[in-house]
């Protein structure tokens, strides 16, 4: 069996080290990386600012697509 992308997990993984700083930070994420960018945006504490967040080949998860079903969680904000 495949392991999926899980956009919920992903950004749970990421939000659970207590010892990063977004704060004044610059992130970059490529294909799958820049759609879990978004995703952390959307839910990053509101005392969290990155500086500079770069996407490349970023893409919207069409909802037909089984293996990305659950990439996107939840709308983004």
């Amino acid at each position: 069996m495949a392991l999926m992308p899980n956009g919920k997990t992903w950004t749970q993984k990421i939000l659970s080290k207590s010892d990063w700083d977004f704060n004044g930070s610059l992130i970059i994420g490529h294909s799958a990386g820049a759609v879990e960018i978004l995703n952390l945006l959307s839910v990053l504490p509101k005392n969290q600012k990155i500086k500079t967040a770069v996407l490349v080949s970023a893409f919207r998860p069409n909802p037909q697509w089984p293996a990305l079903k659950k990439l996107v969680p939840e709308p983004l904000d």
